[in-house]
């Protein structure tokens, strides 16, 4: 089972509503995170989130270790997401990401909104030894593969870093095999 959802403000989704902090992010996971617990019976749940939904997914397991809940998280997953988030964005093609995603987003400007990921981001072993991958696209100009590698060595003792070939838009879509091979191992 699996659920998808847009984190609020998204203009291409249905959520509606305006995005003014990051931290919205995580408190729209950790509603959806409830509404799957208490519709799905399921064992256990792997978080998977790119970009901004990768921040989202590692501050909640953050908390879930801290105070974990039943079904327990059993691993995430985090796609083009690396120490130092506003570095990517400083550079030309950065800000025009962010410019054509300021189209997307209703709620604070993409720029401010871009500035508080690093603030959610795990300082040093946070996530303990839940297991993690991280996928690091080696065409990604936003997270480079060694930014990537550092944000996992942070997340804790049992992490795994793959890169793949990819741009940062087109990475969930071709990490696929990667993370489909990742979630068989950890049956």
């Amino acid at each position: 089972e699996g659920l998808t959802f847009d984190f609020v403000g998204h203009k291409l989704g249905g959520t509606g509503g305006e995005l003014h902090n990051m931290t919205q992010t995580v408190e729209n996971l950790q509603a959806a995170l409830a509404w799957y617990r208490n519709t799905v019976p399921a064992e256990r749940i792997v978080l998977v989130g790119h970009s901004m939904g990768a921040v989202a997914v590692l501050r909640t397991a953050i908390q879930e270790v801290a105070s974990p809940v039943s079904p327990p998280i059993a691993g995430v997953a985090c796609l083009c997401m690396g120490v130092e988030p506003h570095i990517g964005f400083q550079s030309v093609v950065g800000r025009t990401m962010q410019s054509q995603r300021a189209a997307y987003v209703q709620g604070a400007p993409v720029a401010e909104l871009s500035a508080q990921l690093g603030s959610l981001l795990p300082t040093a072993q946070e996530i303990g030894g839940l297991p993690a991958l991280f996928v690091a696209a080696q065409q990604d100009v936003l997270f480079s593969v060694e930014r990537v590698e550092r944000l996992a060595s942070l997340a804790g003792r049992n992490t795994q870093v793959m890169q793949i070939e990819a741009s940062h838009q087109d990475a969930p879509d071709k990490s696929k095999s990667v993370l489909l091979k990742w979630l068989s191992e950890l049956s």
